[in-house]
Parts: C-alpha cells; structure tokens; sequence
C-alpha cells in the first residue's frame, strides 16, 4: 500500500533510504511553489484572455530544464557514493 509519507520519504532520501539528501531536500523545496506559481500564472492568463501559448511553451521548457538539471546532479551523485 502506497502512503504518501512513504512517497515523500522516498523522495528526499539517499539510496540507504534513511540519510536526507540535500541536494533532493533542496529541489523539493523549490519544486513544489514554483509548480504552484506557474499553474496559477497561466491560469489568471487563460482566464484574463492574454494567454501566449509560445512564452507558456518556452516557460515550461525553462522550468523543465531546471528539474532536469535537479535530476542529473541527483543521478550523478548516487553513482559516485561509496558502499
């Protein structure tokens, strides 16, 4: 059974699985208003009519690069751990 504190859990921990990882607990912390704040830009855009589907698009790109830059330093650091 999946249990949202697992889920988080699983998130910020290094591969032990007990120890936090900063740079996860960093990303996280980042990740979680800044999907927030973009939702609810474009949705007062979409709603006011101004809605710019290329600066969206390039925004999202932006922002997905971001995540993925995350995801590499994260990738990269698990495989030089010691065990």
């Amino acid at each position: 059974m999946f249990s949202i504190k697992k889920g988080i859990l699983d998130l910020l921990t290094e591969n032990d699985g007990i120890s936090l990882c900063p740079i996860r607990v960093f990303a996280f912390a980042l990740s979680i208003p800044t999907i927030g704040i973009f939702a609810a830009a474009g949705i007062m855009q979409l709603i006011h009519g101004h809605l710019d589907i290329q600066g969206f698009a390039s925004a999202f790109a932006t922002l997905s690069a971001g995540f993925a830059a995350f995801g590499a330093s994260v990738s990269v650091k698990a495989l030089t751990d010691r065990r």
